[in-house]
């Protein structure tokens, strides 16, 4: 009815718009459980056993067995993923599509076969429902292009048609979003207006100092100085340990 449907854009738009697929996972899952907080809470829990599971497949193949497991090993024991995963946070849901999709592009350029780039687009398009920062994928996907154009042409080139079946699914899963986008503008750029270093609501007065201080505290959360917000880290835990960071900056 038009009331639901007025009801369910309030919800999609409320806190500066919010990509559906949890919503969805949630309204699944609190259908079956009751409308509890542990019937949020699972839902992420979930997802984030199923990232430890793809980042497994997807390292498999390039890496091989043994580097594949220890690095699942690592996401599983990871204290940042296992927080997040226990928060009911729709961002859990970026590193399991981005995985997913990034595994089946790996096979897809393994075997060749054109219906597995297919499906590495479908997986890519949904990737843009779970969170914001998810846009960056397509960054992301376009900087890898340029680089294969710049040192591999050959590869690049005896791809490109079905890379262009991968982008076409992507931009066919992606249309209802964008349409939703043209229609409501606002709720595209509001989040990235809030957390600019050219935002007033940000800056302080100073966009310079504002850049420079979030540069730092960016680089620091990975080995020195994690994010002090309780809801969202164990305060001040870099995201790596000693040994962890020596092999993420290799």
């Amino acid at each position: 009815t038009g009331g639901d449907w007025h009801e369910a854009a309030d919800v999609y738009r409320a806190y500066a718009g919010r990509e559906p697929i949890f919503i969805y996972l949630v309204a699944l899952s609190t259908t079956l459980l009751g409308p509890t907080v542990f019937a949020i809470r699972v839902v992420a829990a979930l997802v984030g056993v199923s990232t430890v599971l793809a980042a497994y497949l997807f390292a498999r193949r390039p890496f091989g067995p043994a580097t594949a497991l220890a690095g699942s090993a690592m996401l599983a024991v990871l204290y940042w993923h296992v927080h997040t995963s226990r928060l009911g946070f729709r961002a859990i849901l970026v590193p399991l599509l981005l995985t997913i999709t990034l595994a089946v592009l790996w096979h897809a350029v393994g075997t060749g076969r054109a219906r597995w780039y297919v499906i590495a687009g479908i997986f890519g398009g949904l990737t843009f429902y779970t969170y914001n920062a998810a846009r960056f994928a397509a960054v992301l996907t376009v900087a890898f292009v340029l680089l294969q154009a710049v040192l591999n042409r050959r590869w690049l080139l005896d791809r490109w048609r079905k890379l262009g079946l991968a982008a076409l699914a992507l931009a066919v899963v992606v249309t209802p979003l964008a349409l939703y986008f043209a229609q409501y503008p606002d709720d595209f750029f509001i989040r990235a207006s809030q957390t600019t270093f050219l935002s007033p609501q940000a800056i302080g007065g100073n966009p310079l100092a504002t850049l420079a201080e979030s540069t730092w505290r960016t680089l620091a959360m990975f080995s020195y100085q994690g994010d002090w917000v309780v809801k969202y880290n164990l305060p001040g835990k870099p995201v790596f340990d000693l040994a962890a960071s020596a092999l993420f900056y290799a």
